[in-house]
């Protein structure tokens, strides 16, 4: 991406790149962005793929339909990432034929469909011939923030170059004429060649109040003040040009003569072309440069503005969306007739898939009408678009100008939804937990269960990510028995899970185990993910969480998938399974890119890293976590904050770093820590154990450590494992063989990484007791598991303490499935799944060809050569607790 301000070459930078480009054989595809097509859907998407309109029918039938009706049927945006995954295979196929170069320019002004299927194919550019160049502008927003696309500035001309251009334009300047505009512009191409143009009182002089001026601004005033020179009939044609690029010279000439009351005739144009500000060609008119057409926008006087929309409403056929919003923009005080018919466009883009338009169409039909009500629904409306759509910022404002006390019950708690959707944050006021358990009663009292169900499960996350204390805690239990949950609800269970987990593991186990298995909605997948999550079942919540998943792709609820899949990678991590946990991380950042969910992005990318630090690259992990801890959406997230130190701990440990995993860890438990948390704080105490006795500081801990395990009695199976670890840590090495013998007798088939740290530390303690012979089998297990695990800091203390027994050890090699991108590992279980190239791109949201070359460097990695093979190759490097851990 090219970013810069107005003027500053990037148009013709893209001018360079197709040149390039075409000169290689690459098949050029441009889109520019109009100021006044920025509000139809798929504008600049139908652009771009003109070219490749006779290749649809090398597209799948659904597909092809897909992109034509998004063309010409209203309904067919509904499924915009239907259309982005469709563009993307159409892009492939023409690419396999000959290398793509898709460019950009002016993007900030293309329609939201179209920036949304660019950035989505922005992501995906790693093995496709397909090549992106997009340009946007500085002072706008960038359409493709969630992309990760690489950025180049275009910054200013050199003094040299700046003075040769100027010198080539405006060979008759005087030498102090060109050093006061070599100032002026300070390397902006447009400026130098422009301002020359322009009356010396256009130009401001330098002095300390004025050299703070932007580029852009000078620009903008000097093309005003050529504008004001003019005549009023070329002045008036210029704004009605301005107000709507899509009219042609006869309408422009009928839109000022209606505003000025006489014939006007091409004639009247001259003016502004002798000026240099526009350039006619057939019967259009083109502005020299975007910035002129916004710089007489801007400075027109308002009634004049009014006064031109009004005409171009009367010329503008009725039906258009353009019609309407000329009316609008001609519109004095509340007219509830337009406000109906923006609240119906709304509607119908909405479905088209332009969100930002529907919103934009909602909020000023609030401020259209004249009914509180109707006012305060519409802005409701707006909100949720927004909060849907990627832009919380937006809806949380829309929310705050709402006056939601003239709604309906319904309606409040609806709004309530949307703030907790669109608030990332946990609990940001103390007054918050309160209000959502007295709605979530009032609703469940006047029979909105659903809504209720929805609010109560809200609040219970947010509580949990929060840390809260006993008493918000209580207050969620409190509202589990005044809505009157059953027993065996799904939803009680994860409140429980949320709320108590030590107290409630037991129940919340059991509840979960009478859940039948078959379909179920995504909340109950959530819900179950989740629960399983806090009460320590890991392998549970993994297969939960992967089940949603799976379920959630197929339907396109990428918001979801975001979710699960990140959960999937926490518990995957804990277990031991490291391919899983990268593969699930890596899938909730695209899908979290996808939908515009900028801090979920954040924990997905700090999930990912987590991962590498436990595979041994501990400073890039712990990195990352410090520009996590910076971003403003995740500074309150406790549960987010003691996970990170949990893994970075983790990952200490592994290295044998103990100081440092200690540091870590015991922010876990220190209730004054921004890391502190009242349930992690217990899953991690047998680390924080170890961490201790290894960098002797056990005694400083030792009494915080046992209040813990107090705590722990009776917990569940999966916190017992952590309980028992720290027991050891805690005995003296004369009196440990009760607590190892106990502690592998437990099953932890499903739990291959604390079965080998298991394994690592009786074979050391056996050792350390001068039984050199009997330590070498635990010794060699934990090095075959770390060894699979892909581990390799514990896998080189296992081999030290092997040949410490006398025995050598062969250096570890990496497994050849060890080498799989977690893409690929996703793939070939999918694959192996029996799904099809095809399948498997919807499912993961990648071209049929990204799916066929994965494969294709996949297949050696396992040695494998067909697809039939890969089952057998996928459990033979299945981990269990004598080979690789795996997944259920």
């Amino acid at each position: 991406m090219l970013r810069g301000p107005a003027g500053i070459g990037k148009s013709s930078l893209l001018t360079v790149a197709r040149s390039a480009g075409t000169a290689a054989g690459m098949l050029a595809l441009a889109a520019k962005g109009v100021r006044n097509e920025s509000g139809l859907p798929f504008a600049g998407l139908h652009q771009l793929i003109r070219p490749l309109l006779s290749r649809l029918t090398q597209l799948p039938a659904e597909q092809a339909a897909l992109l034509r009706s998004a063309f010409g049927d209203s309904r067919a945006g509904a499924d915009r990432l239907g259309i982005a995954l469709a563009t993307l295979d159409l892009f492939a196929e023409a690419a396999a034929q000959q290398p793509i170069l898709v460019l950009a320019d002016d993007a900030q002004w293309l329609d939201g469909p179209t920036t949304d299927v660019l950035a989505f194919i922005g992501r995906r550019l790693a093995i496709e011939p397909i090549a992106m160049v997009a340009c946007v502008r500085d002072s706008a927003a960038d359409p493709f923030a969630d992309a990760e696309l690489p950025v180049i500035r275009v910054g200013p001309l050199s003094e040299a170059a700046a003075r040769a251009l100027l010198r080539a334009n405006s060979p008759s300047l005087s030498r102090a004429s060109q050093d006061r505009l070599l100032e002026v512009a300070q390397g902006n191409p447009l400026a130098l060649i422009e301002l020359p143009k322009a009356a010396d009182d256009a130009i401001p002089s330098l002095t300390p109040l004025t050299r703070h001026i932007p580029v852009t601004a000078v620009l903008e005033r000097a093309f005003t003040h050529r504008v004001a020179a003019l005549p009023r009939p070329a002045r008036l044609l210029l704004l009605a040009a301005a107000s709507d690029d899509a009219c042609t010279t006869a309408e422009i000439l009928q839109v000022a003569g209606t505003v000025l009351d006489v014939g006007l005739t091409l004639q009247a144009f001259q003016p502004a072309v002798d000026a240099h500000l526009i350039t006619i060609t057939g019967n259009r008119v083109a502005f020299s440069h975007p910035l002129v057409s916004s710089a007489i926008y801007s400075s027109a006087p308002v009634e004049e503005r009014r006064l031109v929309h009004a005409a171009l409403a009367q010329i503008v056929p009725a039906g258009e969306d353009r019609h309407l919003w000329h009316c609008v923009q001609a519109s004095i005080g509340v007219d509830d007739g337009l406000a109906n018919e923006l609240e119906r466009l709304a509607e119908r883009t909405a479905a088209q898939g332009a969100g930002a338009v529907a919103v934009t169409a909602l909020e000023r039909a609030a401020g259209l009408s004249s009914q509180a009500g109707q006012r305060a629904d519409r802005l409701l409306r707006a909100a949720e678009l927004a909060a849907e759509t990627g832009r919380p910022a937006a809806s949380l404002e829309l929310l705050q100008r709402a006056d939601v006390t003239v709604l309906s019950l319904p309606r409040r708690a609806r709004a309530m939804i949307v703030r907790e959707l669109a608030e990332f944050a946990p609990l940001p006021d103390a007054d918050r937990l309160p209000i959502l358990v007295e709605t979530v009663t009032d609703l469940a009292e006047s029979g909105e269960a659903g809504p209720a169900a929805f609010l109560l499960w809200k609040a219970a996350t947010k509580c949990w990510r929060a840390s809260a204390g006993p008493g918000q805690r209580g207050q969620l239990l409190d509202a589990t028995l005044t809505i009157g949950l059953a027993g065996d609800d799904v939803l009680l269970a994860a409140v429980r899970a949320c709320a108590d987990p030590l107290t409630w593991g037991t129940d919340v186990l059991s509840a979960l185990a009478r859940v039948r298995s078959g379909p179920r909605d995504m909340g109950t997948s959530a819900q179950l993910a989740r629960a399983a999550l806090f009460v320590g079942d890991y392998p549970q919540a993994r297969r939960h969480a992967a089940e949603g998943c799976r379920v959630a792709r197929g339907q396109g609820r990428l918001s979801l998938v975001t979710q699960l899949a990140l959960v999937n990678a926490q518990a995957a991590l804990w277990c031991g399974n490291l391919d899983e946990a990268a593969a699930a991380a890596a899938e909730s950042r695209r899908s979290a890119g996808d939908t515009g969910q900028s801090a979920w992005a954040t924990l997905a990318r700090v999930q990912e890293a987590l991962v590498d630090g436990l595979r041994g690259d501990y400073p890039a992990a712990a990195a990352q976590v410090r520009r996590a801890e910076d971003h403003p959406e995740l500074r309150l997230d406790h549960h987010a904050m003691a996970g990170w130190q949990w893994d970075l701990g983790l990952a200490a440990l592994a290295l044998g770093e103990h100081q440092r995993a200690f540091d870590h860890l015991r922010r876990i438990a220190d209730p004054g820590d921004p890391a502190y948390h009242f349930g992690l704080r217990h899953a991690a105490v047998g680390d924080l154990a170890e961490a201790a006795r290894g960098a002797g500081r056990l005694p400083e801990v030792r009494d915080l450590i046992e209040h813990l395990l107090r705590d722990m009695t009776g917990s569940t199976p999966g916190l017992s494992i952590t309980a028992r670890h720290a027991r050891l840590m805690l005995s003296p090495d004369g009196h440990a063989e009760a607590e190892f013998s106990a502690a592998l007798a437990a099953d932890l088939s499903a739990r291959p990484l604390a079965r080998a740290r298991l394994l690592l530390a009786h074979g050391a303690w056996l050792r350390r007791r001068r039984r050199p012979v009997a330590a070498r089998e635990p010794l060699r297990a934990a090095r075959e598991l770390f060894d699979t695990l892909g581990i390799t800091g514990w896998s080189a203390r296992a081999r030290v303490e092997l040949e410490a027994t006398g025995e050598a050890s062969q250096e570890s090699r990496p497994a050849t499935w060890s080498t799989l991108t977690p893409q690929e590992w996703q793939i070939a279980q999918l694959a192996a799944a029996g799904m099809t190239n095809s399948e498997i791109g919807e499912q993961l949201l990648i071209s049929r060809r990204t799916v066929g070359s994965h494969l294709y460097h996949l297949f050696p990695k396992l040695g494998v050569t067909a697809r039939s093979q890969l089952a057998n190759a996928l459990c033979a490097a299945e981990p269990t607790t004598r080979q690789r851990p795996g997944r259920e």
